[in-house]
């Protein structure tokens, strides 16, 4: 889904092509960070403003987890023990109901970003998380192991089918007085 810079700071054509192309995952690949393989960004501003020189730059925030970090024109995604907090753009954001496929990645692998909306990721969420109350169940010796249907991955959610996600900042507090402006990122 969109991550917390999905738009102003990358072109949206350059966005676009992010969900259009594969991606390998390199050699320094990690637990930290999954650095990935694919073309350069093209950046939406010259620089960092007060960030920093590199368009990348952006004052320090908290990254979310599965966020797909810009360390300049690197790509790296972000997986559970990676930094939690640094000045980096990130574009896009894996759904914590694929975290689970996110750990399985490795050296060589390919990958492509589907972006959905904050509901599909929801959904998707709910459907992993009932699966495996399914699975437990069976563990526990109270349901059946024929009985367990796959999660299912194939086709598009429906807003990536009709284009239906929200854009990054979910809520702003306009600037008032001493107060900043306030904007609320989703990730």
């Amino acid at each position: 889904m969109p991550g917390p810079y999905a738009e102003g700071f990358i072109t949206e054509k350059a966005i676009e092509h992010l969900y259009d192309q594969s991606w390998k995952v390199s050699h320094n690949a990690a637990r930290g960070g999954i650095r990935l393989i694919g073309d350069k960004p093209e950046w939406a501003r010259s620089d960092g403003g007060e960030g920093g020189a590199h368009p990348s730059n952006v004052i320090e925030y908290g990254y979310p987890i599965g966020t797909l970090n810009w360390t300049g024109d690197d790509p790296c995604l972000f997986p559970v023990d990676a930094p939690d907090l640094g000045g980096f753009v990130s574009s896009t954001t894996i759904i914590k109901a694929d975290f689970w496929r996110l750990g399985q990645l490795k050296a060589g692998n390919k990958l492509r970003f589907k972006r959905v909306s904050y509901q599909d990721a929801i959904a998707k969420r709910n459907e992993v998380e009932e699966f495996l109350s399914f699975v437990e169940a069976c563990c526990k010796g109270k349901a059946r192991f024929d009985d367990v249907f796959p999660l299912k991955y194939e086709g598009l959610p429906p807003s990536s089918q009709n284009k239906g996600w929200e854009p990054s900042i979910i809520h702003k507090i306009p600037e008032k007085g001493n107060q900043p402006l306030v904007s609320y990122r989703q990730g």
